[in-house]
């Protein structure tokens, strides 16, 4: 299992570099182990960024979504207090919810104001990112890696005296500065494995019914992951 950067991924045949698989773990099916090479391994570069989690608090806005999703279980098994930001679904909110991991508090849409975070996972943009600027602590980190309400954000004063550092996460360099062993993809494979990082798939269909899959994803109506066979 693992990714391609390269056009042509989405064929019933691809040349994928080695260099970017991992071996699947055979407790873990195809469909989860496709879910894990980009969005996994987002989540996995990103939370690096802010170096030692333990007792510390993380914000990940998006957290319904695939990479949010993985972000906040890995964040908690790296001993964090989590924040996970969802959008004003109720359904997004219980889909966080229903992981049950503990040291977690949900809340709807980013505030400029409440608790500081050590490091915030920002992928939403406009007032969202404002926001991060607002809610990270004392030389702590922001990473961003999307955009999604396609809307810029604008930077606080404050941001200035903070000591803190932002990071705008590229997946190709940090893949490739990624000398550790076991690789990011065998850690990911191998906490599924053992039941410890839920992949969250919520929507699986055949590979005819693409359309299908994109408009729910388009619409907002798949909490983690969609999967096409």
């Amino acid at each position: 299992f693992g990714y391609t950067e390269r056009r042509g991924a989405w064929a019933e045949l691809a040349a994928v570099p080695t260099a970017t698989l991992a071996p699947l773990p055979d407790r873990v099916g195809f469909a989860e182990g496709s879910t894990l090479g980009v969005a996994g391994l987002t989540a996995l570069y990103a939370l690096r960024l802010g170096g030692s989690l333990l007792g510390r608090t993380v914000i990940v806005t998006g957290a319904a979504g695939g990479v949010g999703r993985l972000a906040i279980q890995l964040a908690t098994l790296s001993g964090a207090d989590v924040i996970a930001i969802v959008g004003t679904e109720p359904s997004r909110a219980a889909a966080v919810a229903e992981l049950g991991l503990p040291r977690l508090r949900v809340e709807q849409g980013l505030a400029d104001t409440g608790d500081p975070a050590h490091l915030i996972l920002e992928s939403v943009g406009g007032s969202s990112l404002s926001a991060a600027f607002a809610r990270v602590a004392h030389g702590g980190a922001i990473v961003t890696y999307g955009r999604s309400s396609g809307q810029p954000g604008a930077v606080p004063p404050d941001w200035f005296f903070a000591n803190a550092t932002l990071h705008g996460l590229s997946f190709s360099h940090h893949h490739g500065g990624d000398a550790t062993t076991p690789s990011g993809l065998e850690t990911l494979g191998r906490l599924v494995a053992e039941g410890r990082l839920d992949t969250g798939i919520s929507f699986e269909r055949s590979w005819d019914e693409v359309d299908t899959a994109l408009d729910a994803l388009r619409e907002r109506r798949v909490q983690g992951k969609a999967v096409l066979r």
